[in-house]
């Protein structure tokens, strides 16, 4: 989302023209419009339950005047804990479920 703020505000040529909310919208709502998905990209009865759950105590969210902001251009990947798609979890504490890490060790 970072690198997508910075290529927008660098087309624009204007170091205001999206804010860290415009650029959240565009990689949910956006994005599942870009899809052709009414039922992605928000918490809405009827769509997915498709959602993040992200450490505000994380240095990198610190500190934390405005979490979508620290989210976008600070934390990143970072600071998320949890990760559900469809209802499942997927990502717990930061690992990927369905990665075997044990096996990929050298």
């Amino acid at each position: 989302m970072r690198t997508a703020a910075i290529l927008a505000r660098i087309a624009a040529a204007n170091a205001h023209a999206v804010t860290a909310a415009d650029i959240f919208t565009a990689a949910t709502i956006g994005g599942a419009r870009a899809l052709g998905r009414d039922d992605l990209g928000r918490i809405a009865p009827g769509a997915k339950a498709d959602f993040v759950m992200v450490d505000i105590t994380h240095p990198a969210m610190q500190p934390l005047y405005d979490p979508v902001r620290s989210m976008v251009y600070a934390a990143g990947e970072r600071a998320v804990r949890h990760v559900f798609v469809g209802g499942q979890q997927v990502v717990c504490d930061g690992k990927a479920l369905a990665f075997d890490y044990a096996d990929r060790a050298l």
